[in-house]
């Protein structure tokens, strides 16, 4: 009896608010044994000389009867709740995502399409949509322009990465350093600061400026670009905003070809109504976007 007691209780306390076979399935093995305990007890209440005992473990017993009764209420009540969806970005809105001036980015101002990349180079599936971001600007060309924003989520990882892509910006060589870090710190699984030092010095860039730029400003850049992600609701990497409409995750190429092809339509649409190439994502997408979404 001691041992039915203690799975009880184990049972309640290790409870999980989801329904599954396994809790269905402890549950009807407690009640087979509540069964051959109330079934051991009439007959032993039958008698003339039932003890204290036996009255005790009677109470005992429908005490377990009505704790199984609780947690089966529980279980139904958990399984009918619709599970919560995990928070994000609304693919059905255009978010108005700036360009900013400090952040990288590839392709011309007047593109049709603009991609703001939410990412971290600690993270497996943006080093996957590092190469799908390639093959896009491969196939678009002149059409489609890459925004490069960090949201460093592992900061202890990432951090000593995200500054050195940030002084390498400042540099003219980003790109460089960028690929370095992908292939030489992700690839290797090599993110101290003495590799990423040395990858730096691989980049050519121009130490002193480096060391400084590390310590400030790009601290200062990276809260900010962590800030304004969070503004739009971006709570995991990679993110991406096309012409401010959102997708999550390192999705198949097609995917992203869709809703690029779906958007250089309506950016021609918007220019044979005499909006300027080059004014179309400020005009049309930052200035008439949602701008806060936190």
């Amino acid at each position: 009896m001691p041992r039915l007691a203690l799975a009880i209780i184990l049972l309640v306390g290790c409870y999980r608010q989801q329904r599954d076979e396994a809790t269905e399935r402890r549950l009807a093995l407690l009640e087979q044994r509540l069964d051959a305990q109330d079934k051991a007890l009439a007959e032993q209440k039958s008698q003339s000389n039932v003890s204290i005992e036996v009255m005790a473990l009677a109470s005992r017993v429908q005490e377990l009867a009505q704790r199984i009764a609780d947690l089966e209420s529980k279980v139904a009540q958990a399984a009918a709740k619709p599970a919560r969806r995990r928070s994000g970005p609304d693919a059905s809105l255009v978010y108005a995502v700036p360009v900013g001036s400090t952040s990288p980015m590839l392709g011309p101002a007047d593109a049709k399409v603009t991609i703001v990349m939410a990412y971290e180079f600690a993270c497996r599936f943006c080093r996957k949509a590092w190469d799908t971001m390639d093959k896009l600007r491969a196939k678009y060309g002149k059409d489609l322009r890459i925004v490069y924003r960090q949201y460093v989520v592992h900061a202890e990882t990432a951090t000593p990465a995200a500054y050195a892509s940030c002084a390498a910006n400042k540099q003219g060589k980003w790109r460089a350093m960028a690929d370095l870090i992908w292939t030489k710190a992700f690839d290797a699984k090599k993110f101290d600061q003495a590799n990423i030092d040395a990858l730096a010095k691989k980049a050519k860039l121009d130490m002193k400026r480096y060391a400084s730029d590390v310590v400030s400003p790009c601290p200062t850049e990276l809260r900010d670009d962590f800030a304004l992600m969070k503004k739009f609701s971006v709570t995991a990497t990679p993110t991406f905003f096309i012409n401010g409409r959102a997708i999550e995750g390192a999705k198949d190429q097609s995917e992203f070809e869709q809703l690029i092809d779906a958007e250089a339509a309506k950016a021609d649409a918007a220019c044979l109504d005499r909006v300027p190439a080059a004014s179309y994502y400020d005009q049309e997408i930052v200035a008439k976007g949602v701008s806060d979404a936190s």
